[in-house]
């Protein structure tokens, strides 16, 4: 095991020992830091922007989530108000109909008829004049 430690030890101060480094490889380093530093400012501003959508977009689940609620009171308060309207239209069509009923009630008969009593008095009278008429004579 130790043996193994060692042998990496050494294999790493090889590999990273600043005399096998030149300037050109610190270079593709440095710039490959620098390129990937970017892509991670790039990929946090997209997440930014993408949280403020998010944030726009749950705002805007919420606000639709209370039209909603008043859209069903709103339908709620429709439907009593259908309800009642019917209700009374129903009450008006049978006070209609009591109105008809009423109205054949009161309406006067055929022999109640001024006109046939204003010729019933006339005759009445003419026939009385007449007989008393002839009984003078």
């Amino acid at each position: 095991m130790i043996k193994k430690i060692i042998v990496l030890f050494m294999i790493s101060l090889l590999f990273f020992n600043p005399i096998f480094a030149n300037d050109e490889l610190i270079e593709q380093l440095n710039n490959k830091i620098n390129i990937l530093e970017e892509l991670v400012n790039t990929q946090k501003n997209q997440l930014t922007i993408k949280d403020s959508i998010i944030t726009e977009k749950d705002n805007l689940i919420e606000k639709n989530k209370i039209q909603l609620q008043l859209d069903s009171l709103l339908v709620k308060s429709q439907n009593v108000q259908i309800n009642q309207w019917k209700n009374i239209t129903k009450q008006d069509s049978l006070f209609i109909n009591n109105l008809k009923k009423q109205n054949e009630l009161i309406k006067p008969k055929w022999y109640e008829n001024k006109h046939i009593w204003f010729c019933y008095g006339v005759l009445t009278v003419l026939g009385s004049s007449y007989i008393v008429k002839n009984t003078l004579n």
